[in-house]
Parts: C-alpha cells; structure tokens; sequence
C-alpha cells in the first residue's frame, strides 16, 4: 500500500498532484500505458496487470487533469481500453442512466463492446478538487484501488477500483463478475456509487437513492476517533462490520434488491463533532484517515492509511 499526503500551492495544482499520484501507482505495480490530450485535458491511462490485484483480472485507470491551472483530478476505471483508438470500455455508469436501459446480457453491462472516448458523458467520474490555492490531500493507492481525500471538500472520500465481490454476487455472476467501482463517500457514513457492470440482472435497473444512483454504506468498524469533545449520546465504539454495504435496487420483481460487495479498506466509525479531514485514529495495528464529520451526525467515513 501506497500512502502520500502533503500540501500543494502551485499555479498547476492538480498537474502536481498527478505526479505524486503517478510515483505512487508506479510502486503499487500499476503500468503506464497511454497520455491522450483531450481539450484543455490531459488523461494519464494505467493498468493495473492482473497478477497484480486481488480479482486476478487486468483493470484501467485514467488519471484526469487540467494540464494547466486549478481544476478536478479525476479517477475513471476501466474494465478495457484501446492505447491505439483512445477508447475506453466499460467504465462506471451512473444507476440513473441504466434506470431505463435494458442491461446486455454479454457482459451484463450497460454498453458492453462498444468503447467511448473518456471523456463521454456515459462515464460517470469522480475527482478531488485541486485549486490553485494552497490545499491538503491524503490518497491511498494499492493495486486494487485509489482511495482518497482533499481539503477543499473535506466531506468527501472518493473511491474507485475494485471491491470485494459477495459470496451471493459471485455465485451469481459466475465468470461474468467484474467487480469495478467509482464511489463517492461522505462523513456521514453514506455515499453513492457507479458500476462497470451488474452481472446476471437482465431487467432494467431501478432509481434508489443518491439522486438515482447506486447506495454505497462503508463498513462499520470497531473504533472510536474523539474530538475535542464527545458528542451526546455516543458512548462508545461500534463493535460489528456490515457484511454487505455496497447495493442497487432493479425493476425485475424476481431479483428485488441485489447486494454486490464490499469496499476495501474504507469504514465508518463513531466520532465527535469536532473530526476534521486528515485526523487519524489507530485500529488494531492499522492507521485510518478521516473525512470531516458532516453536521448533526455522530460518525466519519474513514480510509486506512498505513
């Protein structure tokens, strides 16, 4: 596991950043494959080889960023991509937009062969605010997934890579599972998400929640980040994970409700009001990164750092 955290004020912030987070995909075992300019955008497309994460299967990362000035880093996966057409295949697809689609069922995604530049508007993308102003961030990277953090939205984790596949998913989808994710989490322990695929669903797949996108709740972990002070009615830490946090909802009354998998390495834990991005809590031998706690809740999502 890759860990990189620091302070960035540059005229080309999110240029900058891109390098630390380059350093870091290189060390974890991820693979350089492609820079395409798009516009006032530069893509830096990686491969995360599949000897080298935990689903045993070849992945794409593109690495989105003004290539001068502030603006978002952006994190899209891929199940495929094409160095030579500049295409990406199967990226993450907002619930809204399957919400009256049909799913094909030769992969059981939204638009199965056929690839798209990686900046259409059928990729749903997630990114870190990086401004030309001075900001912090906290990014974890592993072969699996990218995780991270920044200041300028300090309620916001986001997440994009692999999960880990449930037992009923993968029974489900057999050799079609797949298990690609971008996920965008808050500190409130809640968030939403777009998939690469829903495997074995042939029906259309149904708005429920997050604005009509898929629900995503972390883990809840055994762990307790105080503040400065505790707030009322919190007293003491969650003892149990939540074996199922990642689900979506389809119109097919057969299937109802589908539970996917689980998140790697991101969690929710009690916490006082005053938790502010970048404090860290201890959990067994582990060291985990918080987001801000949002208003009026009483925990955080949190990600393992080191």
């Amino acid at each position: 596991m890759s860990y990189i955290s620091g302070t960035i004020t540059d005229s080309n912030a999110p240029a900058t950043l891109y390098n630390s987070i380059a350093t870091a995909l290189t060390d974890e075992g991820f693979v350089s494959i492609d820079t395409v300019t798009i516009s006032a955008n530069t893509h830096k497309v990686w491969k995360s080889p599949a000897a080298e994460n935990t689903a045993n299967k070849d992945w794409y990362l593109d690495v989105q960023y003004p290539t001068a000035g502030g603006g978002t880093i952006y994190f899209t996966p891929y199940e495929d991509y094409n160095a030579t057409t500049d295409l990406g295949f199967r990226g993450p697809v907002n619930i809204g937009t399957w919400a009256t689609m049909t799913t094909e069922t030769t992969y059981y995604s939204r638009y199965g062969a056929t690839g798209y530049s990686l900046e259409h508007a059928n990729w749903w993308r997630i990114g870190l605010t990086a401004p030309v102003t001075s900001f912090g961030f906290w990014i974890s990277i592993t072969a699996d997934r990218v995780v991270g953090l920044s200041s300028n939205e300090p309620s916001k984790v986001v997440y994009t890579g692999l999960y880990t596949p449930s037992a009923g998913h993968t029974a489900s989808a057999t050799t079609w599972v797949y298990p690609l994710i971008t996920a965008q989490l808050d500190g409130a322990g809640g968030g939403y998400a777009g998939y690469t695929r829903f495997p074995k669903i042939v029906g259309t797949i149904g708005n429920q929640g997050g604005g009509g996108s898929t629900q995503v709740a972390p883990f809840r972990l055994a762990g307790y980040l105080p503040g400065t002070s505790v707030p009322a009615g919190v007293n003491g830490a969650y003892s149990y994970r939540e074996a199922s946090p990642i689900q979506a909802y389809n119109n097919d009354p057969q299937t109802g409700m589908s539970w996917f998998g689980t998140l790697q390495d991101v969690a929710t834990v009690n916490a006082a009001l005053t938790v502010a991005r970048g404090d860290t809590v201890t959990i067994g031998a582990d060291q985990w990164v918080a987001c801000t706690v949002a208003s009026g809740t009483t925990s955080t999502t949190v990600f393992k750092a080191i």
